[in-house]
């Protein structure tokens, strides 16, 4: 039990503290990493970040479409998977993401299935 507090612990402060000068790149992969051990809302923060830097990154642009999905905001995640496949349209796993998400096929995005509970959409760096 104190060894899985410990372990948390070591998550929770490496979601909370990256490097003083990383960029918009490190900021994406941290945010890579926090959703990767669960910390979606930690994710979320990074890619943020890392979007104020380029407004233009198709691969921040795909996670956060990822994590808007996972937390049941429909229309923001159609919005930033149509922006990303517009940014990078022959990438495989932004073009695959929006097509597992079904959200660009449905005639609304509110129409998402309301049992969804766990996106299983890969992030990526």
């Amino acid at each position: 039990m104190l060894i899985c507090a410990g372990l948390m612990i070591l998550f929770i402060s490496a979601c909370a503290t990256p490097a003083k000068d990383a960029g918009r790149a490190d900021y994406n992969r941290f945010g890579v990493w926090c959703a990767k051990h669960g910390f979606w809302q930690e994710a979320n923060h990074w890619w943020q970040k890392a979007l104020e830097d380029a407004s233009d990154n198709p691969f921040v642009l795909n996670n956060l479409a990822v994590a808007a999905e996972r937390n049941r905001d429909y229309v923001l995640a159609k919005q930033y998977y149509l922006r990303a496949q517009q940014l990078a349209p022959e990438n495989a796993k932004i073009k695959r993401n929006a097509r597992d998400s079904g959200l660009l096929t449905r005639a609304s995005a509110s129409l998402a299935p309301p049992d969804v509970t766990e996106v299983g959409h890969d992030p990526q760096n």
